[in-house]
């Protein structure tokens, strides 16, 4: 038996450790997080807080005194989509959604308001604010209230983002919509945050997590999690205080021991020696966006000192003159925008394979022409092209997009690769001549960073790949490099070999190194090798922004099997840097060597198998490559070593086998998956989420 499964101790023992890595923690909103941020590094801003605390009271005092009624307003909004052409993209129908909902939120018209507890009917409020999308830009140019950005800063984004694409934030409420925040613990995610009135002008608005944008059930959110930052941006506090019964400045909030979450049915709380019903169905607690329905009477007393108060210009956002200004008064209509073209294009297909383009261009009704002189259909008429290409190369594709109101353009290009390479290993790349583009190699990069040839630095002689780092890189910029398409198809055992020099500034320095491959021409990539911060480090640190291995002790060599490479017609390797503030890298001697079989080698290509994706929130594809026809067995174990499903066992031909596995098939959890080929197996760990 197999030593990893004789000591099944072991296997929980190392099941348990990596739990923790695959498991998603919800963080609701870490707005708190970064007012604390802001109360510690920004003196200003604690002013501005107090002056305002202040005003808030003094205004609550008086219209309470005066008996002062409530003036409907409506507030200027914009959704800035922060985006690198995936998923975070999200359509104007979902903003249109969470327009919806936030609107009714704030007029009380939500469909659950005979929901809330009728302990709280009486005190819940209608704070009669709309939000309404502009329709005139800081330029007076049309705009639909929607901005498309395209930016890599999508991922773990914080106020960084806010610079790509900021409108004025007296005339304008921002919010910014990205993939993930910054700031989440690993294995976590944020959904929201807000910044408190009183900040930088400069920072004013919300990041929110595209999943969560519109009325999704992603994270039992449909879209309450912007109605819950727009409370903390109109100065509401959570509604626990941020501490075991702490303060939320509200008087008619009932005191919580803490946040709650899910759904519950009147949970109640003990703080101050008497038990008080919880306020389950507010805005500012954590439970489900399903659950919430209220602010209070208390809580918009406080939203409407922020929105007839000076800071942060938010008492002229919804005057008749920026109403006017912003396209958002009574009456106004919006005349027919000018077009904007754009669409999102894979980098590379293969020859005679279909290329499915997604066309995010807007600009009302129009007309499109899709231009591919070597492709076929050269020319389309059609809003989305599906289109291919015979030969291979790198070809450019034009959408032009026509409406009433005039005409806009654009060109992106595509790799076309050939399924059968005629570039067949053994490979070497040396940097020796200039040539690494003409041989096929490609370099990718969105910004001025990008890898290049040295005649100054090398391993064992004067020229490598550099990639300097060290000047200026902005932190997250991903630049790469790809290895000419290659022929592995009669090669059985093989591995890439290269050599690296990289040194951090400092010990925080996050840069990260991956080794990637494709075989289904580079439309998708996977993980082959990753290092990162000291683990990729292979000298001391330098703070020089010309930093340069001094000689052969600071380069390191690396080694990798070619796991579902072998035996393909094309293969591509890729190698992918994200910078993270250390120093310049360099990239020299890459080999594909031709090796014998060795140990497990022998049943298996390269030795292994894989599963992808892992952790599996759908389904997952287990895929290994058979040498030699050999018997196989392929079963699924709990933690505890008990089977739980056998997915293959029989005698298999040689070559590539692939296995589907669902969640469906398996509940939320952590698993354990055997293969065993002949008298050897391997086990790896599954974890399906919710």
């Amino acid at each position: 038996m197999n030593k990893i499964l004789s000591s099944s101790f072991l296997i929980i023992a190392l099941a348990f450790s990596s739990l923790s890595a695959f498991a998603q923690t919800v963080i609701p909103c870490s707005t708190h997080e970064e007012y604390e941020r802001m109360i510690k590094e920004d003196p200003q801003f604690v002013i501005n807080q107090q002056n305002l605390e202040a005003f808030t009271q003094q205004f609550i005092a008086e219209r309470k005194l005066n008996k002062t009624a409530k003036a409907s307003v409506v507030i200027p909004i914009v959704f800035h989509i922060i985006h690198n052409y995936g998923s975070e993209n999200i359509p104007d129908s979902r903003i249109f959604d969470q327009m919806e909902i936030i609107n009714k939120d704030f007029q009380r018209l939500n469909a659950d308001t005979n929901s809330t507890n009728p302990l709280f009917q009486s005190i819940a409020a209608n704070p009669d604010v709309e939000f309404r999308l502009a329709k005139i830009d800081p330029s007076g140019n049309c705009t639909n209230g929607i901005v498309r950005v395209v930016s890599p800063l999508t991922v773990n984004a914080n106020n960084n983002v806010k610079a790509l694409s900021y409108w004025p934030n007296n005339k304008y409420f921002n919010i910014w919509v990205v993939s993930s925040i910054s700031g989440a613990p690993a294995g976590s995610v944020i959904l929201g945050r807000s910044q408190f009135p009183g900040g930088s002008n400069s920072t004013d608005g919300i990041l929110l997590r595209s999943e969560v944008c519109g009325n999704t059930t992603a994270f039992s959110n449909f879209g309450r999690t912007l109605t819950h930052e727009l409370g903390h941006s109109y100065n509401l506090r959570h509604i626990w205080g941020d501490a075991t019964c702490g303060n939320d400045q509200v008087g008619d909030t009932p005191p919580h021991n803490g946040p709650n979450d899910g759904c519950p049915n009147n949970s109640t709380s003990n703080c101050f020696g008497s038990v008080s019903v919880d306020m389950d169905e507010n805005y500012m607690d954590y439970t489900n966006g399903s659950c919430q329905n209220m602010f209070s009477v208390g809580q918009d007393d406080r939203m409407q000192a922020v929105i007839y108060g000076a800071v942060n210009g938010r008492n002229n956002m919804w005057t008749a003159a920026n109403r006017l200004l912003t396209g958002t008064n009574d009456g106004y209509i919006a005349g027919l925008c000018a077009p904007k073209a754009d669409f999102a294009l894979q980098a590379s297909v293969c020859t005679n394979a279909p290329v499915q383009t997604n066309n995010f261009s807007w600009g009302g009704s129009g007309s499109y022409k899709w231009v591919a002189p070597d492709g076929t259909p050269s020319i389309d008429t059609n809003r989305i092209l599906n289109i291919q290409f015979a030969n291979e190369g790198i070809f450019p594709i034009k959408l032009v997009v026509t409406n009433a109101t005039g005409s806009d353009s654009i060109t992106k290009f595509i790799r076309v690769i050939n399924q059968t390479s005629s570039v067949s290993a053994p490979y070497t790349e040396n940097f020796e001549i200039a040539d690494f583009e003409q041989k096929g190699g490609v370099i990718e990069s969105k910004d001025a960073k990008r890898w290049e040839r040295t005649a100054t630095v090398g391993f064992s002689n004067t020229n490598s790949f550099i990639l300097r780092n060290a000047s200026g890189n902005t932190s997250g910029a991903i630049d790469a490099f790809i290895l000419p398409n290659l022929n592995l198809s009669n090669v059985n055992t093989g591995f890439l070999k290269y050599k690296r020099a990289y040194a951090q500034k400092s010990a925080a320095n996050t840069d990260v190194l991956k080794v990637l491959y494709s075989f289904n021409c580079g439309q998708t990539f996977l993980p082959k090798q990753t290092r990162s911060g000291a683990a990729l480090a292979t000298a001391p640190n330098s703070s020089s922004s010309t930093w340069a291995p001094s000689g052969p002790t600071q380069w390191k060599k690396d080694s990798i099997g070619l796991s579902n490479l072998l035996r393909k017609s094309s293969a591509l390797i890729k190698f992918e840097f994200e910078a993270g503030g250390g120093s310049n890298i360099y990239i020299d001697d890459i080999e594909i060597v031709i090796t014998g079989v060795v140990g497990f080698s022998e049943l298996l290509v390269d030795g292994t198998f894989n599963i992808f994706p892992n952790p599996v929130n759908d389904n997952a594809f287990i895929n290994f490559s058979l040498i030699k026809p050999e018997a196989v067995n392929l079963t699924v174990f709990d933690l505890i070593g008990r089977e739980i499903k056998v997915l293959e066992n029989t005698n298999l031909s040689s070559g590539d086998h692939s296995y589907r596995i669902s969640k469906n098939d398996l509940p939320e959890g952590m698993y354990l998956i055997k293969l065993m080929v002949g008298n050897e197996s391997q086990v790896k760990k599954i974890v399906f989420t919710e």
